[in-house]
């Protein structure tokens, strides 16, 4: 398509969509844990013999997701990094029979990784409702840290001591419910943390049910202007250039410079939204 013909046909299309043109568009965002308001509990259970104990630990790291628009209310959110890290260590006694005996572990350096580059794989991107809900459904997250433990007793004493290290077992599937809200300063998401697994040891196995909520926050992005496509704050004649020289680009998100809402094209939509914040900020 001919510059002067987009140049036309944008002309055409801004008539009829300067005054309903959404404020779309996406940002990245980099969330930090808050350990104040992050706790988890580890609950440690040898299944067989039915011993139970837990503890808890706060929590700190960082979550990075997408989110669309870039500044609330959102309406899509995608998950694309976790690295959840339990600041304390975990202290489980598992008090057994006199004939069974005892067990005691410590949980080290343990958290719930999960990116796009080979530690788990991040679900598809979620609808987020009105209240700011979402539910990112099929995420592999993957337990960190390990598990040093030691037996005593006629029975438990046959364990003896040894380290479970999570990283050399699978990640599990989750799905991640959650909020996140935009108070026009302050991005915050909150994570239910709620992901169970089964470790064999010697004479037994062991599951292991992290439970707790996470909440992470991160400076709004929302002042950005949608349509600013040279970042320089103002939504003008070379912003509409570029829209223009790319509009019919179809080579995925990233890969076209005109596409202002993120979609992976430049299109009717990208220059509604153009034509409808034209002039802010210049």
């Amino acid at each position: 398509m001919s510059r002067s013909h987009s140049a036309l046909k944008a002309s055409a299309l801004g008539l009829a969509l300067l005054a309903a043109a959404p404020a779309l568009g996406q940002a990245d965002y980099v969330f930090t844990v808050n350990p104040a308001l992050s706790q988890v509990e580890v609950k440690v259970t040898l299944i067989e013999f039915s011993l139970t104990d837990s503890d808890t630990s706060p929590v700190g790291g960082a979550v990075g997701a997408t989110l669309t628009p870039a500044g609330g209310p959102f309406t899509q959110i995608h998950i694309t990094d976790l690295a959840l890290l339990l600041t304390e260590d975990i202290n489980i006694f598992l008090d057994g029979s006199l004939l069974q005996g005892d067990i005691i572990a410590t949980g080290q350096n343990m958290g719930l990784l999960m990116d796009e580059e080979g530690v788990g794989l991040p679900g598809a991107p979620a609808a987020v409702n009105g209240a700011g809900a979402f539910n990112q459904v099929g995420n592999w997250v993957q337990a960190a840290g390990t598990i040093n433990y030691q037996g005593t007793g006629p029975l438990f004493g046959l364990l003896g001591s040894g380290t479970i290290n999570l990283l050399e077992y699978p990640p599990n599937v989750v799905d991640q419910a959650g909020t996140v809200l935009d108070d026009g300063d302050t991005v915050t998401l909150t994570l239910p943390i709620d992901t169970a697994q089964v470790y064999p040891v010697v004479i037994a196995n062991v599951e292991v049910h992290t439970t707790g909520v996470i909440v992470a926050t991160a400076p709004s992005q929302g002042g950005s202007v949608p349509g600013d496509l040279t970042g320089d704050g103002c939504v003008g004649q070379s912003d509409l250039g570029i829209l223009l020289a790319d509009f019919g680009c179809t080579d995925g998100v990233g890969n076209c410079p005109g596409d202002v809402d993120g979609d992976g094209d430049t299109d009717q939509s990208d220059l509604g939204i153009l034509l409808g914040h034209f002039g802010t900020g210049c």
